[in-house]
């Protein structure tokens, strides 16, 4: 698939990193934005996602919450998510789901890279 047909859902509570992310992206993919559960089922049942971005250090908690769904709902498409936190929390489970964690702040180049080689 083309990349400017397929959508990259950011899921970031900082609104001036959420656009700057966006502006990073939005020439090569449709950017969606979710900042609640439902917005982020919704975005995952009715999009062609190629990736997800997501913060789940967030002061309203839901980190963990978004997390179960985004893995609920892509395990079986095999959809990338990529997390970008202030904190170097990396997992080493293999079944997060978790492609690449990245330290902020994150270069919009190298986010740009990561996203072109999925």
């Amino acid at each position: 698939m083309a990349a400017h047909t397929s959508a990259v859902l950011i899921i970031e509570h900082d609104p001036l990193i959420q656009s700057l992310y966006t502006r990073t992206l939005q020439h090569e993919y449709v950017v969606l934005a979710a900042q609640t559960v439902e917005q982020c089922e919704m975005h995952c049942s009715r999009s062609d996602l190629r990736v997800v971005i997501i913060e789940p250090h967030r002061p309203d908690g839901l980190g963990a919450q978004l997390l179960a769904v985004l893995h609920h709902q892509l395990r079986e498409r095999h959809v990338p998510i990529i997390v970008c936190s202030v904190l170097n929390a990396q997992r080493t489970d293999q079944d997060t789901g978790i492609f690449r964690y990245l330290v902020k702040p994150v270069s919009p180049d190298v986010l740009r890279q990561l996203i072109v080689q999925i």
